[in-house]
């Protein structure tokens, strides 16, 4: 007399290759996300950089354009100079004097116009 089994006969071999594949399949998922959230971080960082360096030269630029103000009140003929990073043009308008002020590092750049009378002294205009 022949026996029946009952349930589902699985083949032992399709165990271990379905658990392989699901591993896979939970890795390469948590790689994602990992990958997704350091590339996250990295935008992050790299915006807060570019707004720290974009205001460490506006600070060294408007101090430059504060030394290039008591030249030109001390001095009519200044015409400007290089202070480290900075640069200083200073041109003679009819009695103003249009002033731009430079300053650059690494691969930053920030730029100030202005434009001053001298008796009194007056600033028209800063940009």
């Amino acid at each position: 007399m022949k026996q029946w089994t009952r349930g589902i006969r699985r083949s032992q071999s399709n165990d271990g290759f379905v658990m392989i594949v699901l591993v896979i399949i939970i890795a390469a998922w948590f790689s994602i996300v990992a990958i997704r959230g350091f590339l996250s971080g990295l935008n992050h960082f790299n915006a807060t950089y570019t707004t720290w360096r974009t205001e460490s030269l506006k600070v060294e630029a408007e101090g430059c354009l504060d030394e290039a103000w008591l030249q030109i009140n001390r001095d009519a003929s200044y015409v400007g100079a290089v202070l480290g990073n900075c640069q200083i043009a200073v041109t003679p308008n009819a009695g103003k004097f249009d002033i731009i002020v430079q300053v650059s590092s690494d691969d930053y750049n920030y730029e100030i116009n202005s434009n001053v009378s001298r008796e009194p002294f007056v600033v028209n205009n800063w940009e």
